[in-house]
């Protein structure tokens, strides 16, 4: 039984632990898991709502860098460029013939924009419109089996789910694999702010790539309730999320019994270790970060790419027989 995973992430540069535990941790768990791993980094998708010249290719080879640092194995998973596959930008083109504005206006992202953002629907470019058809020709051309998502992207994959079926349906030929979507909850890593998402807007972040001494500051910085106790105010829920994340589980579990317990003022001691085990976590992190050359991680998304297009290739050609165009 075919097991083909495909997930994608934009380049936006900076990965941090929320990146880590929400996303790559996951990826690493799959392809230790022995199924065929896709990885691909979307710097089309990064290009929805550009206004200018942008540092896209820097910031794709700083994502897949990262991606290789944090575990992920080359020679296990393809790790590629969207803009490195052509077929996919083809692929869109020719599933867009089938896809109805109404369908996209349906879209999460798009009335994002236009309702909660008050971007006037004039001003949304074709890219974000078609966001979906861009993110189906993901899927579609590499004959994903599985696409591991979150409970707030689950649309995406439904709408691949319907072009697929409508395509196949209108053209009578089975040129599309339907995904099935790989539904989980996705961990949300608290900020060290308290709040309840880290996030690089919100600059509550602890990057992967983050100077030691920086870490400690931050983590120090992480504001607690006076005595431990009772309910959990955010700060302290927070602390308590990031030891569980990156501490050895004994450790998560003596502090909470010792905050149940009400045992004096411990706070500083447990930042403090915290502080030790995130370091612990990112030194050999940033070790193979600091090994690896912008030129290596090119080639390993060329090599990535190479192996798509075959496959994008195949997908390709099957729409454009059963559309007419060739033979």
């Amino acid at each position: 039984m075919s097991n083909r995973i495909l997930s994608g992430m934009r380049p936006t540069g900076n990965l941090h632990l929320g990146n880590y535990f929400g996303a790559i941790k996951q990826f690493l768990d799959l392809e230790a898991g022995g199924s065929e791993c896709f990885f691909f980094v979307a710097d089309i998708h990064a290009l929805t709502e550009v206004t200018g010249p942008t540092e896209i290719d820097k910031l794709s080879v700083e994502v897949a860098k990262n991606y290789l640092a944090c575990g992920i194995d080359p020679a296990k998973s393809t790790l590629y460029r969207q803009s490195d596959v052509p077929e996919v930008s083809e692929i869109t083109v020719l599933l867009g013939n089938i896809v109805k504005l109404g369908r996209l206006q349906t879209c999460t992202t798009f009335k994002d924009r236009v309702r909660n953002k008050g971007v006037p629907e004039g001003e949304v470019s074709y890219g974000l419109f078609g966001y979906p058809v861009l993110m189906a020709a993901d899927i579609l051309c590499v004959r994903a089996d599985r696409v591991p998502v979150g409970q707030d992207q689950t649309q995406h994959v439904e709408m691949a789910r319907d072009f697929a079926r409508i395509f196949n349906h209108m053209f009578g030929k089975e040129v599309f694999t339907l995904p099935e979507m790989n539904i989980s909850n996705p961990l949300r890593v608290p900020g060290i702010d308290g709040a309840e998402k880290m996030g690089k807007s919100d600059g509550n972040t602890i990057a992967l790539l983050e100077d030691i001494a920086a870490v400690t500051k931050k983590v120090k910085g992480i504001p607690t309730q006076p005595e431990p106790g009772g309910e959990m105010q955010a700060g302290t829920k927070a602390l308590y999320t990031l030891v569980e994340l990156c501490s050895p589980p004994d450790v998560h579990t003596e502090y909470l019994r010792r905050y149940t317990n009400r045992e004096g003022k411990f706070f500083g001691e447990m930042k403090s270790r915290l502080a030790q085990d995130i370091v612990a976590l990112l030194e050999p992190i940033q070790q193979r970060y600091k090994s690896l050359s912008d030129d290596q991680v090119r080639d390993v998304l060329v090599q990535g790419a190479n192996k798509v297009r075959p496959i994008a290739a195949s997908v390709l050609k099957d729409m454009r027989s059963a559309m007419g165009l060739i033979k």
